[in-house]
């Protein structure tokens, strides 16, 4: 499930200038459940079938960003050709919640299709996985980013486009 509503305002400023201002926030929703299917049953996996449920169910995520973003651009026209330079920032904060019990029921990994059989040990599995410890999770980040940028026409043929953008994030990892 995804919602969101934005907001733009623009400023003119007379024959050459031009203000863009953004606000966003968005919601980003993303769920699986079987528990109600299968309560506590493992994952088994062979070389030809996937048994009992997904190892990384049940999870859930909430990704709410909220977003500003002001972009000014000014055209010079006739300076050793036309440029339009735009600069702007941007400023972004995205609060996640997020609950993944991945393997925490188990995860079987067989390396035959053959039914388990207690007296064959090729029937046995080749690998058990089974995670434990906080569900829970809040990864959230910041992202702050500042750029400038020249569209120069010098001729009527030729347009070269010019810019620099400068990011920041500050999530786990980034």
């Amino acid at each position: 499930q995804n919602q969101d509503v934005a907001m733009l305002d623009s400023h003119v400023f007379g024959s050459s200038g031009l203000n863009e201002l953004r606000f966003q926030f968005a919601r980003r929703y993303v769920g699986s459940d079987v528990t109600r299917y299968c309560p506590g049953c493992p994952a088994e996996n062979r070389p030809s079938i996937r048994l009992g449920k997904v190892g990384i169910a049940p999870n859930r995520s909430t990704e709410d960003r909220w977003q500003l973003v002001n972009a000014f651009t000014y055209l010079l026209p006739d300076r050793l050709g036309d440029h339009s330079l735009k600069v702007g920032i941007e400023a972004s904060f995205v609060d996640i919640d997020l609950f993944q019990p991945a393997g925490f029921d188990g995860v079987f990994t067989f390396g035959t299709d053959r039914p388990f059989n207690p007296a064959d040990e090729a029937t046995y599995p080749d690998r058990y996985l089974r995670n434990d410890g906080d569900p829970f999770d809040h990864p959230n980040s910041r992202v702050y980013a500042v750029f400038a940028q020249d569209h120069w026409k010098p001729r009527p043929t030729l347009t070269v486009s010019l810019g620099v953008r400068w990011d920041y994030e500050d999530a786990l990892g980034v």
